[in-house]
């Protein structure tokens, strides 16, 4: 009797084992992580319609880019120089559109504590009759990123890689580097050379 019960036993336990292997094959994957939810733009310019970058940096050194005919040209400090156009233009676009990494705190929020009532690094985007102001404070505990916001934001991380790009504006415009010209020369001649 107790080998039947055993059998019994034995096969219902080997059903069992087949039908939760079977719905695990079956059973969609599921991820253990939350879905990503994009941070809302801090910034929401047409990056065509950008026509002025006024950027100011916590030592009080100032450049102002303006944009005609699809030129910037850096008129303060005046410089006559050639500007990289496509670097101007590429961090003009990226700044229109500002997306944040991570939201750490909701407009309103005390933004001493973010470095952001003395901010490092202000820009002023104009793009017709719309002008949006970027403020961007201390660096965030991993250094990678930093504290910004907008007026009456939300307090966003940027990354840190942005924030140099916007120091290098004012330190160190980014200009136009000649291409070297290969000088001719010209090939010793037989008259020219010493004779022993």
């Amino acid at each position: 009797m107790s080998f039947r019960y055993t059998l019994i036993l034995l096969a219902v336990a080997a059903v069992a084992i087949a039908a939760f292997g079977l719905a695990q094959r079956a059973a969609p994957p599921q991820s253990s992580a939350p879905p990503v939810t994009p941070t809302p733009a801090l910034v929401s310019l047409a990056p065509a319609s950008v026509t002025e970058m006024d950027v100011k940096i916590a030592n009080g050194k100032e450049a102002v880019f303006s944009k005609t005919d699809s030129t910037w040209k850096l008129t303060n400090p005046p410089d006559t120089g050639e500007l990289d156009q496509a670097k101007i233009d590429n961090l003009a676009s990226t700044l229109a559109t500002l997306h944040g990494t991570r939201t750490v705190a909701q407009p309103g929020a005390d933004l001493s504590q973010y470095g952001l009532n003395n901010p490092r690094v202000t820009v002023t985007l104009t793009a017709g009759s719309q002008k949006s102001t970027i403020m961007v404070g201390d660096p965030s505990v991993d250094g990678q990123t930093y504290y910004a916001t907008t007026q009456g934001g939300a307090v966003d991380l940027v990354s840190a890689g942005l924030v140099a790009t916007m120091n290098a504006l004012v330190q160190n415009p980014p200009h136009v580097t000649p291409t070297p010209s290969v000088a001719a020369t010209a090939a010793p001649s037989a008259s020219s050379s010493s004779s022993a």
